[in-house]
């Protein structure tokens, strides 16, 4: 308790320097994305140029260094020793060939896409131009971290009350040849009251779904209006104002039902993988191995298709920001835009978590790193000094916290705004007044007539 009330005065002590280190994180959040935005290019094909290296370099040295194990026959020892050996090269060489043939194709197929990869920096660096016109988005995280935690606080609150009616039963114990009564207390419910459990935990992770999808559809629908947003006199763009505010407008006015019922299909696949958990939790306390590892196995399975469907549903809602289409419309055109460009979306997907949690590292490092360097001057770690600082070394993970917090909603928008440019780019055809990013782009009638093709399909 002493350590911890120290840490806590460590932090009162130094609120001066964590405004400044989160501060620091917002400025290194938009300088990240200027630099996202003038080498993005550039960060995309080293990326994948180390990534190809890599696969062919790994492989070849597997073949080249296989065979090289060796072993005697003198002994059983050293028949053994021949035996793993064996076995060892055959692993290198079929892990080798495996990643060579890998690196050779990956090289192929960047050679043959070089449109595709293209079209994904420019959906980058939209992302990038378009935060720097509408920096409101980044309080869209804030608002949405805020109003969920009044609603499940309150929900949790309720929950309590809820779990109170059952009835409270006592357990007693023998120790020492006396019985002790009122050692354990438990609840127990009857059939009735635990329907009404699952029902209320039902109710509260659709409530809290329904949070997210709206901020998924408020943040595509201000990048819908950026997208087919024209260019003033000065040549500029004409950024809505008020993006957030008039996403939120239109999602409650005319788009609650859909959002709510694409939020009721994660939220029913959660409280499956809920139950689930739970069965295995209990399989394992008694003992049934075999009850337990089916359940985990539908647990993985569960969790992968409730990825899948979250994936689903943030394509949807940006269809449902540009067309007004319904969750079932939205979602059947998503579903073919992503099996007509799975290698597009795919690219842009594995560049932006790259970027992600590079952004995300830097940015924690740099107020982290900055706060350490701070913390050892004399105004912190002078004990006469009023804003002494017991431990330095709380400050500081305080400090990366604190970055990290910044942080989150850089790169959250910046996913979900690239996704949405995206996805208008290949619904349009690059039509509409596009960000600048995507002038660089230069329309070839193969790809042209295929995207008209799917767009009559659609």
């Amino acid at each position: 308790m002493a350590q911890v009330m120290a840490g806590a005065g460590s932090i009162r002590r130094g609120w001066h320097l964590l405004a400044g280190i989160a501060a620091l994180a917002l400025i290194t959040g938009y300088i990240y994305l200027g630099f996202l935005y003038a080498f993005a290019k550039v960060l995309v094909y080293a990326a994948l140029t180390f990534l190809i290296a890599s696969f062919t370099g790994t492989g070849g040295w597997l073949l080249l260094t296989a065979g090289n194990t060796g072993g005697g026959h003198g002994d059983m020892g050293n028949v053994f020793q021949a035996h793993a050996g064996s076995y060892a090269d055959a692993i290198s060489y079929t892990l080798g060939a495996i990643l060579l043939i890998l690196g050779v194709l990956m090289g192929l197929i960047l050679m043959c896409m070089r449109k595709r990869i293209q079209i994904a920096v420019s959906c980058v660096q939209g992302a990038c131009e378009c935060l720097f016109d509408m920096p409101s988005l980044l309080l869209q995280p804030l608002v949405e971290v805020l109003v969920k935690i009044i609603v499940v606080g309150g929900l949790l609150y309720g929950l309590g009350w809820l779990l109170s009616v059952g009835e409270v039963t006592s357990q007693s114990a023998t120790i020492g040849g006396k019985t002790v009564a009122g050692v354990h207390r438990s609840f127990e419910y009857t059939e009735d009251e635990k329907y009404m459990v699952l029902y209320y935990v039902f109710g509260a992770l659709w409530i809290d779904e329904v949070f997210t999808a709206m901020g998924q559809f408020v943040v595509s629908y201000s990048v819908v209006l950026y997208y087919f947003s024209g260019y003033n006199e000065k040549n500029q763009k004409n950024a809505p104002t008020f993006p957030l505010w008039r996403g939120y407008g239109n999602g409650f006015m005319y788009h609650t039902g859909t959002i709510a019922f694409g939020a009721a299909i994660i939220a029913v696949v959660r409280l499956i993988r809920l139950i689930l958990s739970y069965v295995a939790k209990q399989a394992d306390a008694t003992g049934n191995a075999a009850c337990g590892c089916v359940a985990k196995v539908c647990v993985c399975l569960i969790s992968c298709f409730e990825s899948c469907l979250k994936f689903l549903n943030k394509t949807a809602y940006m269809d449902v920001a540009m067309k007004s289409t319904s969750f079932c419309t939205a979602a059947k055109n998503a579903m073919k835009m992503l099996l007509w460009n799975p290698d597009l979306v795919a690219l842009l997907n594995g560049a932006c978590f790259v970027f992600q949690i590079a952004g995300a590292g830097l940015i924690t490092a740099c107020g982290a790193f900055v706060a350490s360097m701070v913390v050892s001057h004399e105004t912190f770690s002078d004990a006469e000094s009023e804003y002494y600082v017991e431990q330095p070394m709380i400050l500081t993970i305080a400090a990366g916290i604190v970055s990290l917090m910044i942080a989150v909603p850089f790169m959250l928008v910046f996913d979900q705004c690239a996704d949405t440019l995206l996805y208008c780019y290949v619904t349009k055809r690059g039509k509409g007044e596009a960000p600048r990013a995507f002038e660089s782009i230069k329309e070839n009638a193969e790809y042209e007539q295929k995207t008209m093709d799917n767009d009559d399909q659609m």
